[in-house]
């Protein structure tokens, strides 16, 4: 009995996922102020289970390919169609400057996801991964959502920053099937190297926070991920090329002077 459990378990926590994500769309669709902010907190509900389903699934060693499948199913779900009919109506109804792009912003959103997930199926190889290759779409989901409390927060509400969701949303989608690499989220250990430690004192700080502000966590957090992935590809690349004052000679003339 207990094997047939831990056995069926990270699937119930991938449905209670898709529970989340259907239950978002169907707020989402109210076209309500108070709607928009509990659809989102249902996407980042959706995004919690999804984490903990692969958690669980290690714990236990119960990964599948049954798990992967159905993993990326409710996926599409949960953050490609909720978070895509948020920004449909949210745009329509809050960015009213920005009506025309309600639709084709939400389209390239779900697009986006639904490749970015093909992609990681057709390039999986075990279960264990150590980084994604883009944004992952729960997290892409996540920051749409985050935003939407985000913006309803005490301290930001008078702002109008309802404009920005569009730009947010296809930044998103783009870094989605981007190839930039973005760690997974970090094991709660502290027997690891140091960047691993580190990114688990910033999570447990967030967790903190999230007790009195958690709008403002979730989208600062997401920030964070985002904005960390994208520095470090651009240091990266920096690295591997560097900018070449005008005259100076390259390696490859170099090398053949030294030949002559």
């Amino acid at each position: 009995m207990i094997p047939l459990v831990t056995q069926a378990l990270p699937s119930v926590m991938t449905l209670g996922s898709l529970f989340c994500g259907l239950l978002a769309a169907i707020k989402a669709m109210e076209g309500t102020e108070e709607a928009f902010v509990t659809a989102a907190w249902l996407i980042i509900a959706a995004g919690l289970f999804d984490g903990l389903d692969g958690k669980v699934s290690r714990m236990f060693k119960t990964q599948s390919h049954f798990g992967v499948e159905l993993d990326s199913i409710v996926d599409v779900c949960s953050f490609g169609f909720a978070p895509a009919l948020l920004i449909y109506q949210f745009i329509l109804l809050n960015a009213s400057g920005f009506s025309a792009l309600a639709f084709p912003v939400a389209f390239v959103f779900l697009g986006c996801g639904a490749l970015r997930l093909a992609r990681f199926n057709a390039q999986l190889k075990g279960f264990d991964k150590a980084a994604f290759k883009g944004v992952p779409i729960p997290a892409g989901a996540g920051m749409v959502a985050s935003f939407v409390v985000f913006s309803r927060s005490e301290f930001i509400v008078d702002l109008g920053i309802d404009w920005a969701l569009p730009f947010l949303a296809l930044g998103m989608a783009l870094l989605m099937v981007s190839t930039i690499k973005y760690d997974k989220m970090p094991r709660f250990s502290w027997h690891g190297p140091t960047s691993e430690r580190l990114r688990l004192v910033v999570m447990v700080a967030f967790l903190v926070i999230a007790v009195w502000y958690p709008a403002e966590a979730f989208f600062s957090f997401g920030m964070y991920y985002v904005l960390y992935g994208l520095v470090r590809a651009l240091g990266n690349a920096f690295v591997r090329h560097p900018a070449v004052a005008p005259g100076t000679p390259s390696l490859e003339r170099v090398k053949e002077g030294s030949r002559r």
